[in-house]
């Protein structure tokens, strides 16, 4: 045993049903989305909004995720951490990310359609299905 060593409270880590996860992505406003690039891996936030069946957001036609993103699978993730109680929860979205056509984006209400907060014409609303969602929660020990 080290001279250095210290009790440890860890937590209990559960994982979440698809329900529980929907739920805290609904919770949300900004999450990370997960990409390749050609210099490597990205990740980067956007605001979203989650639909019923994806979770869409809006970013620019000539940007780097519209390059390398769209038509390739990517990691969309959203979570919560509570530092003091060491606890939190963590949702991982995985999908291919797919450009909504005009007329699913002339569907959507106006709440659908979010406001990213970055500046510009972020006029490319893009999707990411809920068919591969998984989530877990570390609750305090």
């Amino acid at each position: 045993m080290s001279a250095w060593s210290f009790p440890v409270r860890a937590g209990q880590l559960i994982e979440l049903d698809t329900l529980e996860c929907r739920r805290l992505l609904a919770s949300g406003a900004v999450g990370r989305l997960g990409y390749n690039a050609p210099g490597g891996p990205r990740i980067v936030p956007v605001n979203y909004t989650l639909l019923p069946d994806a979770v869409v957001f809006r970013t620019t036609v000539t940007g780097e995720i519209a390059e390398h993103g769209l038509g390739r699978p990517v990691a969309f993730e959203v979570d919560d951490v509570d530092l003091f109680l060491r606890s939190g929860w963590s949702v991982l979205v995985t999908a291919e990310l797919v450009e909504l056509s005009g007329d699913a984006v002339r569907l959507l209400s106006v709440q659908e359609t979010g406001q990213p907060w970055a500046s510009g014409d972020r006029s490319l609303f893009c999707s990411v299905s809920l068919t591969g969602v998984t989530g877990r929660r570390v609750l305090a020990g």
